[in-house]
């Protein structure tokens, strides 16, 4: 079936706002599937990522704007290639370049895949795309997080193995587990208060099991097109032409962060509900307790779907 398309010829941009191993990417390749997508793919995650290294590895902060900074940004991403293995391109470096690139994004339809745990200045944020954020059950993104985060940290000699692993002790990066659905939920009512009143709110468990009636509802609402063949995902090893990375070799070096996602066919069911509090680490308990009442509130706003 050929996909459905909006009447509406101006070009359809759409923020995805997410939580680490909650989806988003397999989401994210099913739409990048859309005649005519562009996708730019956690440009504001990695540049956090690089604030973070810079923060922990000289105890400054990185201006927002590379723009009369080079010098500064040519230090970060020295230490970011010591620490990753690829440089960054200049302008995937710099909140305030991101934003305006994004601002000039000139495809038909624009999606732009983020990590709303990462704290952003509002101000930097790109106008005229339509906010949506996806949320899933913290027990379950935490238990992913911690598995894979171990597992990468080991294989680097970080850590002696997988099991001494703790997400809120072992944090190079400065990225604050503890604070990913806080940061989410704070940009989710920045938005309700200045931008849209009702941003769309997606969760995960509806996309595993009901991939279909959600991913049409989604599309619906926010201006893409949608038809069943998205649902028909094709496995790859490659970045898509169609996906603009915040450095060369990105989908490389991270691939295992991405290798689930880019490597299915489908939607995988999920178990529903949270997983059972006596199978869960002490530093998973701690951070689902912290940020549970964060998800159960935006919970209550999720797209309902027929």
């Amino acid at each position: 079936m050929a996909q459905e398309r909006p009447s509406n010829p101006q070009p359809t941009r759409v923020g995805l706002w997410c939580v680490p191993r909650s989806t988003s990417t397999v989401l994210t390749k099913c739409l990048s599937a859309i005649d005519g997508m562009e996708v730019y793919l956690e440009l504001y995650s990695y540049a956090s990522l690089l604030r973070g290294y810079y923060s922990t590895s000289t105890g400054r902060q990185l201006p927002c704007d590379i723009v009369g900074n080079e010098a500064v940004y040519a230090e970060a991403n020295d230490i970011w290639e010591k620490n990753v293995g690829y440089r960054m391109l200049p302008r995937w470096m710099s909140y305030q370049t991101i934003k305006e690139d994004l601002e000039n994004a000139s495809s038909q339809y624009v999606l732009l895949k983020e990590m709303a745990s990462n704290p952003i200045d509002p101000h930097c944020l790109p106008e005229g795309y339509k906010y949506t954020f996806l949320i899933r059950d913290p027990s379950r993104v935490f238990t992913s997080a911690r598995k894979i985060a171990g597992s990468k940290y080991a294989e680097v000699g970080m850590i002696p193995s997988e099991a001494d692993f703790d997400l809120i002790r072992d944090d190079p990066i400065d990225n604050q587990p503890m604070k990913w659905f806080e940061n989410q939920h704070r940009l989710w009512k920045y938005v309700k208060e200045n931008i849209d009143p009702e941003p769309i709110v997606l969760d995960a468990s509806d996309i595993v099991s009901r991939p279909g009636p959600t991913i049409k509802a989604f599309c619906n609402v926010v201006g893409f097109p949608y038809s069943e063949q998205l649902l028909q995902l094709k496995p790859t090893s490659e970045i898509p032409n169609n996906f603009v990375t915040a450095g060369k070799n990105v989908f490389k070096e991270m691939f295992m962060y991405y290798e689930r996602a880019f490597t299915s066919t489908r939607f995988v069911p999920d178990e529903l509900g949270s997983i059972p509090r006596d199978q869960l680490s002490d530093d998973v308990i701690r951070c689902v307790d912290y940020s549970m009442p964060f998800y159960q509130e935006m919970l209550e706003s999720k797209l309902c779907v027929s």
